[in-house]
């Protein structure tokens, strides 16, 4: 059931025997009414619209409603998302800011280290020998 809190606005998708407290503010969360929500998708509300009017009504017409707790959220989600996509990005091999501008020829990953060519010769790997960098995806040396 989809759980919402009065205090910063959040919405949590809970499950039964779940404890209902905000994972932001760590208030005690409430299930949306069953009007609100979409008989066909699980914990979804019906339409954008009516997402909108029952944080209008419902969310900011509560005594306890922080304008600022709802803002730091909004503030907070935006934040993961940009790391969350810099972190697939390199996850997917396209570097922000790979300064040698190489990429791997065998999984064309832009996440790339350069080998350590002042390393003594017996602690250089076969594999090493004449490469100049390595892949931080598929690990292999060119």
């Amino acid at each position: 059931m989809l759980h919402y809190c009065k205090k910063c606005g959040d919405f949590k998708k809970m499950y039964s025997g779940q404890e209902t407290k905000c994972y932001f503010c760590e208030r005690e969360m409430y299930p949306v009414p069953e009007e609100y929500l979409d008989e066909d998708i699980d914990n979804m509300f019906k339409t954008k619209e009516l997402k909108q009017e029952f944080l209008e009504k419902v969310i900011k017409t509560s005594p306890v409603f922080d304008q600022e707790a709802m803002d730091q959220l909004r503030e907070n989600r935006e934040r993961n998302s940009r790391v969350n996509a810099r972190i697939d990005a390199e996850y997917e091999g396209k570097a922000m800011g790979n300064p040698w501008g190489v990429h791997c020829p065998y999984c064309n990953c832009t996440v790339v280290s350069r080998v350590n060519g002042n390393q003594s010769a017996w602690f250089t790997k076969a594999s090493q020998v004449g490469k100049q960098f390595q892949c931080w995806k598929c690990k292999a040396y060119f």
